[in-house]
């Protein structure tokens, strides 16, 4: 039976994202390889959720099939002859044609941009920028209901201060609550791994080494873990990294230069991201980009590195309160 958060339907079609369900029905030790157990989850959404609609399988981050995989999935595509399109299909097009042509070869195929459609007379609907802007906002509102949800207050009803800011708070956002949420993490590690590729590529970061992640606390960990598996990046942890860290012990010590990207959950004053930098300088390596999954303020507050967050903490939840002084 497939996992309900593995789609997410719209007014159209349905949207489903391979690398996804490669991870929750495979594990990560091969993240880009699409195999039989991810294609059956495939194969059953495609033939039991909203067969009126068309199905949207997005292949980002797929590079190999394993060798008749696909099989069992374009069997039912030709015995359904329910709509189906892959985009970002680029590495794997020739085979997904293939199967295409051996299976189903009588329906037919319209092709290009990184796009496979598979129909029987007439294409219904097409994939579209639009349709692409449509999920991408639809994944964003879903995280922002996740995180709202994830809001705590202080059981005293009282203001306290947040740890490495001075900023006092009604409550806070529980990071450990959206871990344990299997469609919350899901959505929230491919998001954050989304922004981590994106800025890669846009920015050129790691141009002479590849890019690796630093993650600094452990409700930031398991995502940051995620993301370092499905988009195979080096990632170094540290627990709980402050001012009193002994970063002399660093300093007598050669280290190869390497750019950083920050992985963390929730971000306030900034204070944490400011000591990863303070702490990698020392490693004589850069961090210029920080990609968390919310922000108090906009990513354009700070100076000193680059924030890229999923979604603005401010106004997210009514209950949530912040000040800077005691009443």
């Amino acid at each position: 039976m497939s996992k309900s958060y593995h789609y997410i339907s719209f007014t159209d079609f349905v949207y489903v994202r391979l690398d996804g369900i490669i991870w929750t029905s495979s594990g990560l030790s091969q993240p880009g390889n699409l195999n039989k157990a991810a294609v059956e989850q495939v194969n059953i959404i495609y033939g039991t959720v909203e067969l009126e609609k068309l199905l949207v399988v997005d292949c980002k981050g797929v590079i190999t099939i394993t060798d008749h995989s696909l099989d069992e999935l374009f069997k039912s595509i030709a015995k359904v002859n329910r709509e189906i399109t892959f985009v970002s299909c680029q590495q794997i097009e020739e085979k997904l044609s293939n199967a295409k042509k051996e299976f189903c070869n009588e329906l037919n195929t319209n092709d290009g941009d990184s796009q496979l459609t598979i129909y029987k007379r007439k294409q219904k609907q097409e994939f579209t920028s639009e349709s692409s802007n449509e999920v991408k906002s639809k994944i964003i509102k879903n995280i922002k209901e996740f995180v709202s949800k994830s809001f705590q207050k202080f059981p005293d009803g009282k203001f306290k201060r947040l740890s490495s800011t001075p900023i006092l708070a009604s409550g806070e956002y529980d990071a450990s609550s959206l871990i344990s949420n299997p469609a919350s993490f899901y959505w929230i590690s491919l998001s954050l791994l989304d922004k981590v590729e994106e800025i890669i590529e846009r920015d050129r970061v790691g141009k002479k080494s590849q890019a690796k992640l630093l993650s600094v606390s452990l409700r930031a960990a398991p995502f940051a873990s995620a993301i370092s598996l499905l988009g195979g990046f080096q990632l170094e942890c540290i627990d709980h990294l402050g001012p009193i860290n002994p970063y002399s012990k660093l300093m007598d010590q050669q280290y190869i230069s390497s750019d950083y990207i920050y992985i963390g959950d929730f971000v306030f004053g900034g204070t944490e991201i400011k000591v990863a930098k303070n702490y990698l300088n020392f490693k004589s390596s850069l961090l210029g980009h920080a990609v968390t999954i919310g922000s108090l303020f906009s990513d354009d507050t700070f100076k000193d590195f680059q924030l890229s967050s999923l979604v603005s903490l401010n106004s997210l939840n009514v209950d949530a309160k912040y000040k800077m002084f005691e009443d």
